[in-house]
């Protein structure tokens, strides 16, 4: 049911906002500002984040390049592993079958 994509484009953009969903920036910053506040947290050292490929694409594409990204395994129920530190999430490996 999702739209094809636009040739030159990642993802769908805008489209699911007629529909009452959020563009793809809303869900990036989304994405962005739950994982800094659940990581801000006392005593959270280790979590493990489960979502939507597509939410997930979207939180990488805040911390990686389009070239890094590439070279990454990105499949379905793939584990993309982060170290956080201040702020800042930097990849550290996918894990993938």
């Amino acid at each position: 049911m999702n739209p094809k994509i636009k040739a030159g484009e990642t993802l769908y953009g805008d489209f699911f906002v007629d529909y009452g969903g959020e563009s793809s920036e809303q869900v990036q910053s989304r994405m962005n500002a739950t994982l800094n506040e659940i990581m801000e947290k006392k005593d959270h050292r280790n979590i493990l984040c489960v979502s939507h490929g597509g939410s997930m694409y979207r939180f990488i594409q805040k911390w990686l390049s389009q070239e890094q990204i590439k070279a990454i395994k990105f499949t379905n129920c793939c584990i993309l592993k982060f170290e956080y530190s201040e702020g800042i999430f930097e990849f550290k490996e996918s894990i993938s079958q």
